[in-house]
C-alpha cells in the first residue's frame, strides 16, 4: 500500500506539473507577449505543482502519524510551508511567496471567494494551478481502479470515511468503495461545472490551445466518465 501511494503521487505530480506547463503554453499562444505571465511567474507555477502535494510528506521525527494519508485535511497548508522552506534553500527564494500563496488553489482548505488576490496575474497562475490538478486526476487512464481500489483507504486514514455510516457533521463521508466510487460521476460534474468552469473562469480551455484544438484533457475525462457509467450500470444489474 505504501509502496502504490508513493508511486501513485510521484506520478500524480508529474501529470500535474506537465498539465501545468502545457496550459502555460496554451495561455502564451493566445495572448500577445504583453499579456503574458512573466519567467518567475511561469517557474513558480511549475515549482508550486511540482510540489503541491508535498504536505503528505511526513517529517522523520513524526511518531503521530504512521501515513501521510493522515495529513489529507491539512495537506495544502503543509505543502506551503514546505515551500516556505525549501524554495530559499533551493535559491528560489523569489518566488516563494506566490507559490505559498497560489497552493491553495489546489485545496479545500480555504473558501473560492478566498483566492482572489491583488495581483490579477498571481490570480490567474493560481486558476491554472488549480485546474492542472484537477484535470491530471480526472483524466488519468486508472483513475477508476484508484478511485475503486486505493482512494477509500486513503480516505480512511484520513478520518473522511468509516465503514458502514457517513457522518458529513463530521466529516465522514464515505461508507464503502462502492459508495465512494457511485458518488464520483457526481464529483466529476461538480467539479467541471464548479471548480473548472466557475471558480477557476474555464481556463481549462488553454489546454485545447496547446494541442492546436482537441481538448484532449476533456475527452479523457469523458471517457472515464463513460466507462464508470457502465460499470455503474453493470453493478447495479448484478446486484439482487
Amino acid at each position: 500500500m505504501r509502496d502504490w501511494k508513493a508511486c501513485g503521487i510521484a506520478q500524480h505530480v508529474l501529470d500535474v506539473t506537465l498539465a501545468m506547463a502545457r496550459l502555460l503554453d496554451g495561455h502564451a499562444r493566445e495572448h500577445d507577449a504583453s499579456e503574458c505571465l512573466s519567467a518567475d511567474m511561469a517557474l513558480a507555477g511549475i515549482a508550486t505543482a511540482l510540489f503541491h502535494d508535498s504536505g503528505y510528506i511526513r517529517r522523520t521525527r513524526d511518531t503521530r502519524h504512521h501515513n501521510g494519508a493522515a495529513y489529507t485535511r491539512v495537506h495544502v497548508s503543509r505543502g506551503a510551508r514546505f515551500l516556505r522552506d525549501f524554495l530559499p534553500e533551493a535559491g528560489l527564494e523569489r518566488i516563494a511567496p506566490v507559490c505559498t500563496r497560489i497552493i491553495h488553489y489546489t485545496g479545500y482548505e480555504r473558501e473560492p471567494e478566498e483566492f482572489v488576490l491583488e495581483d490579477p496575474g498571481e490570480h490567474l497562475l493560481g486558476m491554472l494551478l488549480g485546474t492542472a490538478d484537477l484535470m491530471a486526476q480526472m483524466a488519468d487512464s486508472n483513475y477508476l481502479h484508484k478511485c475503486r481500489e486505493h482512494l477509500y483507504q486513503e480516505f480512511v486514514t484520513a478520518g473522511l470515511a468509516d465503514a458502514g455510516h457517513s457522518d458529513e457533521a463530521t466529516g465522514t463521508i464515505y461508507r464503502s468503495p462502492e459508495q465512494l466510487l457511485r458518488m464520483t460521476p457526481a464529483f466529476i460534474l461538480n467539479a467541471i461545472d464548479v471548480r473548472l468552469n466557475g471558480h477557476f473562469s474555464g481556463v481549462h480551455r488553454y489546454a485545447a490551445a496547446h494541442f492546436g484544438g482537441r481538448h484532449l484533457y476533456m475527452e479523457a475525462i469523458t471517457a472515464n466518465s463513460r466507462r464508470l457509467e457502465i460499470l455503474l450500470a453493470g453493478e447495479a444489474q448484478d446486484t439482487p
